[in-house]
């Protein structure tokens, strides 16, 4: 699994140097550093929540021709142990973006992920492949509105042929107001059946606040996500009957 990781990573390195190349004195490095706190981690496609505080520092750099790459880092304040890693995540991320027409773009990503320490102990890491179709609208001045369709198929890195399709539309709404930003989104979650347990349907809305503290620096005063089951939550089913995880993040963009 480890040589995985490192294969993985390789990869992303190589593709960033090759894109940049190519791309020559024109191209100069910028994206983001976030980091963030939340009460708990509620997965916005298995549906699953880890209820235990975590921190989270994501990097994210821009390349030419639409790519984009990611790394982000998920750690969990265990209560019982501070130290313990049963709750950490580590993602890395790859990204092209394709301009299909005024306001209209396409996505796709490729996401592995290692879950520690339940990746090390199947020997089993998870791929996960994504589309994304969305379109945005100026309205009325300070609103934006966007809508997106997202595909997902997910899968232990051993055997793509156990995986599960993830289908997810959504409506996001943003407001702008001098150094503030309200948002907003409601996204429809299905997931096909994960064995043994039955296909789930649910809402996952999400409202926040946002303040521009520097051109470069915001801070997210607090983001809060719910699921809301619409399918009946078998016993034992890790996927989650109900949460609500609150957030608050700064971001530096460079």
């Amino acid at each position: 699994m480890k040589t995985l990781l490192k294969a993985v990573l390789a990869v992303i390195v190589m593709s960033a140097v090759a894109v940049s190349a190519v791309a020559g004195e024109s191209y100069t490095p910028n994206g983001s550093v976030t980091v963030s706190m939340s009460d708990r981690f509620v997965s916005p496609t298995l549906s699953t929540v880890r209820d235990v505080p975590y921190g989270v520092l994501d990097v994210w750099l821009n390349l030419p021709a639409g790519f984009s790459l990611q790394a982000t880092e998920y750690i969990g304040f265990n209560d019982d142990d501070f130290d313990s890693d049963k709750n950490d995540e580590f993602d890395a991320t790859a990204w092209k973006k394709f301009t299909l027409a005024s306001s209209t773009y396409l996505k796709l990503r490729v996401k592995y992920i290692n879950l520690m320490p339940v990746s090390d102990i199947s020997g089993d890491d998870l791929l996960a492949y994504d589309v994304y179709v969305g379109r945005s609208w100026n309205w009325d001045g300070p609103n934006t509105v966007a809508a997106e369709l997202r595909l997902q198929y997910w899968h232990y890195s051993r055997d793509i042929d156990e995986g599960m399709f993830i289908l997810i539309p959504t409506l996001a709404h943003e407001y702008r107001a001098g150094m503030f930003t309200f948002y907003d989104r409601v996204s429809l979650l299905w997931n096909e059946e994960l064995a043994p347990f039955g296909e789930m349907v649910n809402v996952q809305p999400v409202v926040g606040l946002k303040l521009r503290l520097t051109p470069s620096l915001n801070w997210n005063v607090v983001d809060i996500a719910g699921v809301l089951p619409l399918t009946e939550v078998e016993d034992g089913d890790p996927r989650t009957d109900g949460k609500v995880a609150y957030t608050t993040a700064l971001n530096w963009r460079f």
